[in-house]
């Protein structure tokens, strides 16, 4: 944590595949100062899907909408890592123009490509 705020940051998400202790661990032991957001990254049936704000993990192998309710009910925040990536597990990857309409309603951030 000390390059974290060496950098000068005072928010940083931790995320794992499929867990979320070590998000916890690190939120418990963050020093004043800086606020550690407990994430996770989510396998789906279609690809990947990260979740912020979370206290307890989510399971995978739902599908993004079931992943999606799942982070919304514990008032966390969806996002996509890497949805057109072609060598990842990547949930926009091969779909229609309206799937992807349909997904972007469940979405509320992206990362790249």
């Amino acid at each position: 944590m000390a390059a974290v705020l060496a950098a000068g940051l005072t928010h940083v998400a931790v995320t794992d595949h499929d867990r979320i202790d070590g998000a916890l661990r690190a939120r418990d032991v963050a020093p004043d100062g800086l606020t550690v957001i407990v994430g996770e990254e989510m396998r789906t049936i279609s690809g990947d899907v990260i979740g912020l704000f979370l206290e307890r993990p989510i399971a995978s192998g739902m599908t993004v909408a079931e992943t999606a309710a799942a982070i919304m009910e514990q008032r966390g925040i969806v996002g996509l890592p890497h949805p057109f990536d072609g060598r990842r597990p990547s949930t926009a990857v091969g779909l229609t123009p309206e799937a992807l309409m349909e997904l972007s309603a469940t979405i509320d951030f992206r990362g790249g490509p």
